[in-house]
C-alpha cells in the first residue's frame, strides 16, 4: 500500500529535492511566479493569479494554456539519475474556454 492510500506524507531526501522532485520558483511579479522541475529546467510553467483571484499553476497542454491539474510520469526501469519514462500525462482545463484537456507525451 502507497503512503496516498493511508493519507501520510514523507519528506522528499535531499537526493530526490536537488535531483528529481525539486522546483526552481523565480519572482515575476506580484501575481506570478516562474516554476521549473529541477530535473527538467527546460519546461517552464506558470504560477499566476486567475480570473477568479485564487493562484493556480497554468501550463501548455495540447497546445492551449490550462489550468494545471496533474501531471504523472509512467517510468518503467532504469536507474535513480536515469530513470526509463514510457510517457508522461498531463492534464488540466483550457484556460479560455474551462474544457478538460489531457496530452500524452514520450520524453
Amino acid at each position: 500500500m502507497c503512503y496516498a492510500e493511508k493519507s501520510q506524507k514523507e519528506e522528499l531526501t535531499s537526493l530526490q529535492r536537488q535531483h528529481a522532485y525539486g522546483l526552481i520558483t523565480t519572482y515575476i511579479s506580484k501575481d506570478q511566479y516562474e516554476l521549473r522541475f529541477i530535473a527538467n529546467k527546460k519546461h517552464v510553467m506558470q504560477l499566476m493569479k486567475g480570473t477568479d483571484h485564487l493562484f493556480h499553476v497554468y501550463d501548455q497542454v495540447n497546445g492551449k494554456q490550462a489550468i494545471l491539474l496533474s501531471i504523472y510520469l509512467e517510468i518503467n526501469g532504469g536507474s535513480l539519475f536515469s530513470p526509463h519514462i514510457d510517457y508522461i500525462m498531463t492534464k488540466g482545463f483550457d484556460k479560455e474556454t474551462g474544457a478538460a484537456v489531457t496530452e500524452k507525451t514520450k520524453p
